[in-house]
């Protein structure tokens, strides 16, 4: 049995056909440059390293040429592509998705992708080269391995990688701000000596500019040892932590982020709030992030007599999360009720409907409409309220 192992980068793609009863090495090289002016590297088992310049304008060309390479008659490594009876792809993050090798489908390339923003310089280029080798060689079993199946190998304490305090102070807030809270109504204020509790040596209120003035929200403590000393002192268990690679023993640190619902809350609903001035209205608009919004979509007829097919609507997007079926007053009275309470997107049913099989879908802030095919909404609507 002959597999391909591909290792594709960016701009790259390493690859080695290996018999996987001898494991022998039956050739092994390089593309380069891809996207740019492109170069393979080549060497057949017992041959001589070939170098060529090619055009390698994405990864598909690239297989292409490897694949090419493979069976070129002078070398005869695989007289066709039916030699190849798998493909292995290095897949550096799995997430914690995947503890080893699987069979790549359209499920598995998707929690590949979920993974992107783990390994934003390798995951995508790895799915790249998947999707090439899928459409080049059709029918040839495809398996990933993942970087970081090892770890989840190892007991949980080992790969909970313990992490510093500063690196949590910055995601917390970084945290609320992805959520929509405004940058210049967040500071981090460190706790000065005498306001640090006995067992801390650094604590750090996010705190936020409310109507009344600042007051903290989230609080980010460095606890030290402390919680794991008073019970190893109590119960008399050893709880220190062997590094196997240093042998040291010591006991492990405790950043606690302490923060409440309700504060949280009062924040984000303060953050949103706003009151339109216009020339004879004010009209009150709630700028929640989609994922904290109580309502996700609403479904509004623009006639009473298109009231059927917009409920056929309303139950083809429910399972997105809790939806509106609004079809009282005219339709601008509806889509400032529904900014009031902070519906991102308001789903319109008109007459064009039954003919083109197309919503009108209302962004709620910049007030952007856009035509969706009914067979996409769903889809179209949960990549939007995602968190």
């Amino acid at each position: 049995m002959n597999v391909l192992v591909i290792n594709c980068g960016s701009s790259s793609l390493k690859f080695q056909l290996i018999n996987a009863q001898s494991e022998e090495v039956l050739a092994k090289g390089i593309c380069e440059r891809i996207g740019i002016d492109g170069r393979l590297t080549y060497q057949p088992e017992g041959g001589e390293k070939e170098k060529s310049d090619k055009a390698m304008p994405t990864h598909t060309e690239a297989i292409q040429f490897v694949i090419e390479a493979l069976s070129n008659p002078e070398t005869r490594v695989v007289k066709s592509l039916d030699e190849i009876q798998a493909v292995g792809h290095r897949v550096v993050h799995g997430g914690e998705k995947f503890a080893s090798s699987v069979v790549i489908t359209e499920e598995v390339k998707k929690a590949i992708e979920e993974c992107n923003d783990l390994a934003p310089l390798h995951n995508p280029a790895n799915l790249i080269g998947i999707e090439a080798c899928e459409k080049l060689m059709p029918g040839t079993p495809m398996v990933a391995v993942f970087d970081t199946a090892f770890h989840q190998t190892m007991p949980e304490k080992a790969y909970m990688y313990g992490l510093p305090y500063e690196y949590y102070k910055n995601y917390c807030k970084e945290f609320l701000i992805a959520l929509g809270i405004k940058e210049a109504h967040l500071r981090l204020r460190e706790h000065d000596k005498e306001e640090l509790s006995h067992y801390s040596t650094g604590t750090s209120d996010i705190e936020y500019l409310f109507s009344f003035g600042w007051g903290e929200i989230w609080g980010i403590a460095d606890r030290t040892d402390f919680d794991l000393r008073c019970h190893q002192e109590t119960s008399k268990q050893n709880l220190e932590y062997r590094d196997p690679l240093t042998n040291e023993s010591f006991l492990p640190y405790c950043i606690e982020p302490s923060v409440g619902v309700e504060r949280l809350f009062l924040a984000f609903l303060c953050d949103a709030y706003e009151e339109e001035q216009l020339e004879k209205d004010t009209p009150i608009v709630l700028h929640l992030h989609p994922a904290l919004a109580p309502v996700k979509a609403a479904v509004l007829p623009l006639s009473k007599q298109l009231s059927e097919k917009a409920m056929e609507v309303f139950h083809l997007i429910s399972g997105i999360g809790n939806c509106e079926f609004d079809e009282t007053q005219n339709i601008g009275k509806r889509y400032r009720r529904q900014d009031a309470i902070g519906t991102p997107f308001c789903v319109t049913v008109d007459f064009e409907t039954e003919k083109d099989g197309c919503v009108t879908v209302r962004e709620r802030d910049s007030m952007k409409q856009e035509r969706i095919p009914l067979t996409e909404l769903k889809s179209y609507l949960e990549a939007k309220i995602a968190f």
